[in-house]
């Protein structure tokens, strides 16, 4: 029986959490997913361990225009990049079992996403398919052939190019619909989000030049790296370019069978379930591929609010140089011990100055459609009055949509979680559902989710830079969060990410 494929409104609709319809849910702990993949036989290749990373300004790294060309991308450069992209980084013992936290934020700690590279030059590392195992800190080797140019195809590339190497993220869709059943897609797309925003700023700090890729042929992607996009999915592509080097030629090669063990290997417990909501939305974005954006888009991105004044988000202080990473990466936790004290104004501001940063940062480069809106709530805000706001990102400024203390009303959607009461501000990211669907069909979901996951991320290090705390909320009333916001209806909040002052442990 063929799949039912579903719009961004409809599956956004159809995963809506509601007040007087939420079903009991207890978890089923004999099918909890492993949360590391690994390849019986298949010898690990260690990442080069590297001295200390020394600490940049963040800030400094999001203005740079040009990276500097590089006389080589090693195998050295290469685990500094996956070393800053996904680490572990703080231990937990539970009975019987160490359980590690990351550097990229997780809805329920369920670590959803993958990463594969693919390179034909690198030197000290033959050409190939690899995963990263994070556990291990290490390179597993699926296909040992030049796998380069079928990337590049599946991405719309032509023959000649300045890529050198491909870094894939993928989603494994059961790790996070064990606990969060049909809505799971959502938490699968925010959190490659959230991993894709740390191997962009692990590309800008090694001044690397790189593009970014939500579009791209799915089914000659998944073949390559040996997933069936029923379990596991690729949902982002990064080209990492040298321009240093005259465009290459490739010539493709047939690409050979893997393995029974590789392909197994995204079955990541024996009890799993399929959502069928999960692969409507997935499969019906797989048959949009570059080429097919705008058609029959709509004049405006319309959330059905307009904002009465504006104001510049201005001058940042002195904030900027407290803002230094990687070591951000290493500190930054999910923090929501809030308490009900005003954030400073300056802390505020350079706040909203990196999410103007992050989220200008690569949408140029994927697409000129704005995919997402961007708001916040100020509660407990120095010099800023209570209320609803929209951000413009590209002209960094922000407007007053509706006065008033509504932070208690959105903490009663997001299923009554009252730490989100003392919350300095909930950010906010909004889209207009339908326009997602003219603009890109069904993949525009996507678009959306990764990048409200992007800057999410971003507002996590911020806060981590800042001595506040912050934490992302994937699971409200849907319906009341748009009655709160007064949203039309094709319009919907994807993400809320709440920040603010916290109690000193």
């Amino acid at each position: 029986m063929n799949q039912v494929q579903l719009s961004s409104l409809e599956y956004h609709r159809q995963t809506e959490y509601r007040r007087n319809s939420m079903t009991g849910h207890s978890l089923n702990w004999a099918s909890q997913p492993d949360v590391y993949k690994d390849y019986n036989g298949i010898s690990p290749i260690p990442l080069f361990q590297g001295k200390p990373l020394e600490n940049k300004d963040l800030r400094q790294m999001l203005d740079k225009k040009s990276p500097l060309p590089l006389s080589d991308i090693t195998f050295e450069t290469l685990s500094d990049i996956l070393r800053m992209t996904s680490a572990l980084t703080a231990k937990v013992r539970y009975p019987g079992q160490d359980f590690f936290y990351r550097s990229a934020a997780s809805a329920g700690a369920l670590y959803p996403n993958e990463i594969y590279l693919a390179h034909d030059m690198i030197p000290d590392l033959d050409p190939g398919l690899y995963h990263y195992g994070i556990k291990k800190r290490a390179l597993y080797p699926l296909r040992r052939q030049k796998v380069l140019q079928p990337v590049l195809t599946a991405t719309g590339f032509q023959e000649k190019t300045t890529v050198v190497a491909s870094l894939l993220i993928t989603g494994i869709f059961f790790r996070s619909s064990w606990k969060y059943r049909a809505r799971a897609y959502r938490y699968v797309l925010l959190d490659a989000g959230h991993l894709l925003e740390n191997l962009i700023l692990s590309l800008q700090y090694l001044s690397i030049p790189f593009s970014v890729h939500y579009r791209f042929h799915d089914r000659e992607m998944n073949q390559l790296i040996g997933v069936n996009g029923k379990q596991e999915a690729c949902i982002a592509v990064v080209h990492i370019h040298d321009n240093s080097r005259p465009d290459q030629e490739r010539k493709r090669e047939e690409l050979l069978p893997l393995p029974e063990e590789i392909l197994l290997s995204s079955k990541v417990s024996e009890q799993e379930v399929v959502y069928p909501e999960i692969l409507g939305i997935h499969e019906a974005g797989m048959d949009d591929h570059p080429g097919s954006a705008g058609i029959g888009a709509p004049l405006e991105h319309d959330l059905g609010v307009n904002v009465q004044h504006w104001q510049e988000v201005g001058p940042i202080g002195n904030r900027t140089d407290r803002v230094l990473y990687p070591d951000l990466l290493y500190r930054r936790r999910s923090k929501r011990n809030y308490v009900p004290r005003p954030m400073q104004q300056d802390d505020f501001r350079g706040l909203l100055d990196l999410v103007c940063a992050s989220a200008g940062f690569i949408d140029r480069q994927t697409d000129r459609a704005e995919n997402i809106k961007i708001g916040f709530l100020a509660n407990h805000v120095e010099g800023i009055q209570h209320g609803f706001y929209l951000l413009e990102t590209g002209k960094r400024k922000f407007g007053l949509v509706q006065p008033g203390q509504m932070t208690g009303f959105m903490t009663d959607a997001c299923l009554n979680q009252d730490w989100l009461a003392n919350a300095s501000v909930h950010f906010l990211f909004l889209a207009n559902l339908r326009f997602l669907d003219r603009h890109w069909g069904a993949r525009g979901y996507r678009h959306a989710m990764i990048t409200a996951g992007r800057i999410g991320q971003m507002i996590y290090l911020g806060a981590t830079a800042l001595n506040l705390g912050a934490c992302g909320i994937g699971a409200f009333y849907d319906d009341e969060a748009r009655a709160i916001l007064d949203l039309n209806a094709d319009s919907s909040l994807l993400y809320l990410v709440a920040a603010g002052v916290v109690k000193r442990m």
